[in-house]
């Protein structure tokens, strides 16, 4: 499969809080197992693609579930389109706000960083960041696991 043929599947979440406060600095992502599944392999076609390739990616508005594992009581402020780019610097890692998407920037090595934080997240691991994007376990998917 090549980069043109990849459907996004699943559910991806990513937001910030009100006031950005300093627990909380910074984006927070999650998602369902497909949807972690699916940006992986979106990931991965990433990294072999030509420089400046990129995709737009739906996000979902994270449930009470997802911004309860981080525990702020602030606004959560979902973003909902994501763009993520293969950038020409092999270290770049730059998340930021165009007019209502936002847009991640990723160089070759920072792509596996990316990956194996959604892996993480897909296992039930997070409480931890990579630069300004805070990884945090799926709630709902725990539960149901838990529940089984």
């Amino acid at each position: 499969m090549n980069i043109n043929q990849w459907k996004q599947k699943g559910k991806i979440y990513i937001w910030k809080y009100h006031d950005n406060p300093r627990n909380y600095h910074g984006w927070h992502f999650t998602g369902d197992s497909l949807g972690c599944d699916s940006l992986i392999e979106f990931l991965t076609l990433l990294s072999s693609a030509e420089l400046g390739t990129y995709r737009t990616l739906k996000l979902n508005h994270p449930t009470p579930n997802q911004h309860r594992v981080p525990g702020c009581k602030k606004k959560v402020l979902p973003e909902q389109k994501l763009i993520i780019e293969r950038s020409n610097s092999s270290d770049a890692w730059e998340i930021m706000n165009l007019q209502g998407k936002l847009k991640f920037e990723l160089g070759a090595s920072q792509i596996d960083q990316f990956i194996s934080g959604v892996k993480d997240v897909k296992i039930g691991n997070g409480d931890y960041s990579i630069k300004n994007l805070w990884f945090w376990w799926n709630l709902s998917g725990y539960v149901q696991r838990i529940q089984l």
